[in-house]
């Protein structure tokens, strides 16, 4: 596998070309309150929404792994959900079953191109320490340094829509501390960015374009405005991430 091979859209990763500055100290945009609550007055728990699996296609690329996967109820009806996540995530399922699982969560039915890159990162040298270590990371409440681990890991083939998924599965776990690490790909950052976010205005610490420390500000973000909508209603941080992600940039 070359790195010749043009990469999924859902795959690449956006380029910074600002620098952010603050310590989660960007307050929530006028009026997205407003729209995040009732945004979440019509819409299904993201915890509950239902991502299919074609089970044929695992079979195919990730045999060993899908086996063991094969067992569970949502993989036999053919469907997975966050809950499902989370009940795996606390159960004592190796690393690399959970992160078939977060693949096989955040592919669905679509992404079908994918399959090569996952069966190749599957096959690196590095992939089963890199798991166990940046599951501890999270895990400790260090969502930083396990960007930076896997980033320094050599590991190629997916980015940061697709490991900030393994993140976001790790941190679901009952024994996590700090902040739950959320998922930031391009429909997200497509959000974030009409919103203003990053802005190099702020003033504060200077962060720059280091690529763990912005995932770090966007975590601290997200918390902090769950935190102001929440004296308007219920909201959780998870709650936020799938509005930018449904909201696609079109506000």
């Amino acid at each position: 596998m070359t790195g010749s091979k043009k990469l999924p859209k859902s795959n690449q990763e956006v380029e910074l070309n600002v620098e952010l500055r603050g310590e989660g100290n960007f307050g929530i945009p006028a009026g997205i309150a407003e729209q995040v609550l009732n945004w979440r007055k019509d819409s299904i728990d993201p915890k509950a929404r239902l991502r299919h699996v074609p089970p044929k296609a695992w079979r195919r690329y990730c045999p060993d792994e899908t086996e063991v996967l094969a067992g569970f109820t949502w993989f036999k009806n053919g469907k997975i959900s966050i809950d499902d996540l989370q009940a795996l995530s606390n159960s004592d399922i190796g690393n690399r079953e959970l992160f078939i699982a977060t693949l096989m969560w955040g592919r669905g039915s679509k992404n079908g191109r994918m399959m090569p890159f996952f069966r190749f990162v599957l096959a690196h040298p590095a992939i089963d320490e890199t798991l166990s270590k940046t599951r501890a990371e999270i895990l400790e409440g260090r969502p930083e340094g396990a960007y930076r681990l896997w980033r320094e890991s050599g590991i190629r083939w997916i980015h940061e829509p697709w490991f900030t998924k393994w993140f976001f599965v790790c941190g679901l776990g009952e024994n996590r501390c700090g902040l739950q690490p959320l998922v930031l790909d391009g429909r997200v950052w497509r959000s974030l960015k009409v919103l203003k976010w990053p802005n190099q205005k702020r003033a504060g610490k200077k962060i720059g374009r280091d690529r763990a420390s912005v995932y770090l500000e966007y975590l601290t973000t997200i918390h902090s405005w769950a935190n102001e909508i929440f004296r308007k209603g219920p909201i959780t941080p998870l709650e936020i991430e799938q509005f930018l992600f449904d909201k696609d940039g079109k506000f």
